[in-house]
């Protein structure tokens, strides 16, 4: 995080086609390895959809003007709870440790408000390679039982109706 902030990554919190766009490409492609393919129309769509709805929170990291590295929160007012449900890096976003600082600001925002964040994660040693990002997890955010049945929780709803793109 300490090389990212000396490397002057600039955080914006916006959310349009253009920058998502720009995400997909240079960040998200890059991450194939740890999950499932998304379409780009598919994937803006989910987001513009909780986005439009305000139960979304995005924060994008720049350097020299270019996407490279992106974090998003689905969030409930009501419940007072934020979900870690997407990040990204591009592989110069991934030697600064940009994604450490954008999750770092995800976390200040949120814990200023007054929310509980639940960052996911895997048990340590599953995914050697991202015990790292994990361990930062476990620390900063905690785990929140959501009973899946319930289909009164509208984030439940929303998970459900979007899960497979």
């Amino acid at each position: 995080m300490k090389l990212a902030e000396k490397e002057n990554i600039h955080i914006i919190n916006e959310f349009n086609f253009d920058i998502y766009k720009e995400y997909y490409e240079n960040c998200y492609l890059q991450t194939l390895e740890s999950k499932e393919s998304t379409k780009l129309q598919a994937g803006y769509k989910f987001f513009e959809y909780l986005a439009k709805k305000d139960m979304l929170r995005s924060v994008f990291g720049l350097l020299d003007n270019k996407i490279i590295s992106g974090v998003f929160i689905l969030y409930d007012e009501e419940s007072r709870i934020g979900y870690y449900i997407d990040a990204a890096s591009s592989q110069e976003g991934k030697k600064l440790g940009a994604n450490y600082l954008l999750l770092y600001n995800q976390i200040n925002y949120f814990r200023e408000k007054g929310y509980i964040l639940d960052l996911g994660g895997a048990p340590l040693g599953k995914l050697k390679k991202w015990d790292d990002i994990f361990l930062f997890k476990k620390k900063w955010g905690k785990v929140v039982d959501m009973p899946l049945i319930t289909l009164k929780n509208f984030l439940t709803v929303i998970l459900y109706k979007f899960r497979k793109f």
